[in-house]
């Protein structure tokens, strides 16, 4: 007996905290990734959103940047400019950089579609999504068990949790795999399984998204 609730604690250690079966949520969430790599170019997106009686999925591939708009939008040029000038510091770079980030990210065009599944016909993924919900930035990012680790041309992924209010977690993870952010990487990579099975021509090939 005391091997088996053993067993369990170590368990709910490695998934963090998981709201049950039955549980129902207080409100409902919404849980958005989006990929880049700059290696291969992939650019894509998906966001789940979780209701009490559905899971709503949308997904989107870069389409096309329209690089003259961008290239005309006056901000364009004093970002770039600005991050082109000597000695810039540390924190007017980073926020700089997050701006023209932002920038270029309103002159991108995707291709979406999107998926609405019921919560209890899938009951094992809509288990995940309230594991990511409810558990903390750093139970996400774990970066005690990450220390050291080291990804050549790996993919970034930007990570939001939000409810209808506010933003709860906001981070950034590099290529998240299974042994890295297990409960980020499944979510990632379960949303996406759920799309491919519905439709299984799609333009979500694991070519176009970095493997997921």
């Amino acid at each position: 007996m005391r091997t088996y609730r053993s067993l369990l604690c170590l368990i709910g250690l490695l998934l963090g905290p998981l709201v049950g079966r039955g549980q129902r949520i207080q409100q409902p969430y919404s849980i958005q990734f989006s990929a880049y790599n700059s290696a291969n170019g992939s650019d894509f997106r998906v966001n789940v959103t979780r209701s009490a009686g559905a899971v709503h999925l949308r997904y989107g591939r870069l389409d096309s940047v329209q690089n003259g708009r961008l290239r005309a939008d006056p901000r364009y040029t004093a970002y770039a400019s600005a991050l082109q000038a000597n000695r810039l510091p540390a924190a007017t770079e980073t926020s700089t950089s997050k701006r023209l980030v932002a920038l270029v990210e309103q002159y991108k065009v995707y291709r979406w579609d999107s998926l609405r599944v019921a919560t209890t016909r899938h009951q094992p993924f809509v288990q995940l999504l309230d594991s990511v919900y409810s558990s903390s930035a750093a139970q996400l990012e774990r970066p005690a068990a990450n220390r050291g680790r080291i990804v050549l041309d790996g993919t970034t992924v930007h990570v939001v949790v939000k409810t209808n209010t506010q933003t709860e977690k906001d981070l950034y993870v590099n290529a998240p795999s299974a042994a890295s952010h297990p409960l980020l990487y499944r979510v990632l990579h379960e949303a996406l399984q759920l799309y491919r099975q519905a439709h299984p021509v799609s333009f979500l090939d694991q070519r176009f998204t970095s493997g997921y």
